[in-house]
């Protein structure tokens, strides 16, 4: 009888350890810290395709965010999708792009992370006229030539989800270049959130704000911390063959591993 209270007190003792040890990491996961992985080049090349990073979850919470900082957001066309990029523009900031040079407010501005890796690029890449980045109880024109970034605002604003549902509601706004309120045609939007504007290092090779507008600081995941671990996901590897088997590792790039991200 002994025996078998003891053996139920010691499972007992495991689960009541292994839920703890759940609970707390799903907490960590939720509030706190967050792994992410870096599934493209649009980071290049501070961040490399097969990095692994911490993502800082509760630092927004106390502060906004700042110039230069890398964040991790939830895509506005889908928000079921999160996104990484680097903080250019801030609140109320009037932005541009002339030739691959950043402008902020009309002033040239060090940009030392921006990456252009060819000459043959053009358009949106090296050249973006003045956008000012939206703030809380601005009003944008939806029949401008920036009715398309403004649409997505819009979108999320309305609280629309799903990335082909905020796509049509984007391409119609495009062609109406206004809104129905209330019955009403509208041609303007207050803005009723703060946003940032956020770009990619590998600027010949980013999808960001230049192509779907700013994002609203509420969508925030958190600040990019350290890399914890990475794998080369190009053709770099090896192979072990054990007998019958064969095994094949992509390559870890052990130099990486712990550095603090900038």
């Amino acid at each position: 009888m002994t025996g078998r209270k003891a053996g139920k007190s010691a499972f007992r003792e495991y689960f009541e350890a292994i839920l703890i040890a759940v609970v707390l990491a799903l907490l960590i996961r939720q509030f706190i810290v967050q792994a992410f992985k870096i599934p493209s080049g649009s980071m290049i090349p501070t961040l490399q395709i097969g990095d692994h990073l911490l993502v800082n979850k509760l630092l927004y919470r106390f502060r906004d965010p700042r110039r230069g900082e890398i964040v991790v957001f939830k895509f506005p066309r889908d928000k079921e999708q999160d996104f990484i990029k680097r903080v250019v523009g801030l609140p109320g900031e009037e932005i541009a792009l002339e030739d691959g040079v950043l402008f902020i407010d009309g002033e040239k501005t060090d940009d030392s992370h921006a990456d252009y890796e060819s000459t043959s690029h053009g358009g949106k890449e090296r050249s973006f006229a003045p956008f000012r980045v939206p703030v809380k109880g601005d009003t944008v024109r939806l029949d401008s030539d920036r009715r398309e970034l403004y649409g997505f605002l819009v979108a999320n604003e309305l609280g629309i989800a799903g990335r082909a549902k905020v796509d049509q509601f984007v391409k119609e706004l495009v062609n109406r270049g206004s809104l129905m309120v209330d019955g009403k045609k509208v041609n303007t939007w207050v803005v009723q959130n703060n946003y940032i504007f956020m770009m990619g290092d590998n600027r010949d090779n980013s999808y960001d704000s230049r192509f779907w507008g700013p994002v609203d600081v509420d969508n925030l995941v958190g600040k990019a911390m350290i890399l914890y671990w990475s794998f080369d996901d190009s053709d770099h590897y090896f192979r072990v063959k054990l007998g019958s088997f064969d095994f094949t590792f992509k390559k870890i790039r052990w130099n990486r591993i712990g550095d603090v991200i900038h």
